[in-house]
């Protein structure tokens, strides 16, 4: 008879549950690695596939990232226990809207003057 931890390993490994459990491992220790590294300025998105996906705020954070990709990998994947990733993917982080960016706009600025229509 099996014990209960062998067929609960078996039924995770089955169902995919182990690979994804390693993904968001593997996911923490790139946020806790890219902070030392970028602050701010870059975190992990996702991983899928073995492929680390980093956003950052200006190109040259990506470069930095790419330039030590392999040095990246190996870190995490020692993080993991085992060998999670195989790649990291760079792209630019959407740019940050300002907090007025979605307000109304103000007379003079496009918005409608009190009193006139559209129609008219």
């Amino acid at each position: 008879m099996s014990s209960l931890g062998s067929l609960l390993t078996a039924l995770a490994e089955e169902r995919g549950w182990t690979r994804r459990w390693d993904e968001e491992k593997a996911l923490d220790a790139a946020a806790r690695l890219l902070a030392t590294i970028l602050g701010p300025r870059g975190r992990p998105v996702a991983v899928r596939g073995g492929v680390l996906l980093v956003e950052v705020e200006h190109p040259v954070w990506g470069s930095e990232i790419l330039l030590h990709k392999s040095v990246l990998v190996e870190r995490i994947n020692a993080a993991v226990g085992r060998g999670v990733l195989a790649d990291v993917r760079v792209r630019r982080a959407p740019a940050r809207r300002s907090p007025s960016a979605g307000a109304e706009p103000r007379a003079g600025k496009g918005a409608p003057v009190a009193g006139r229509h559209a129609d008219v």
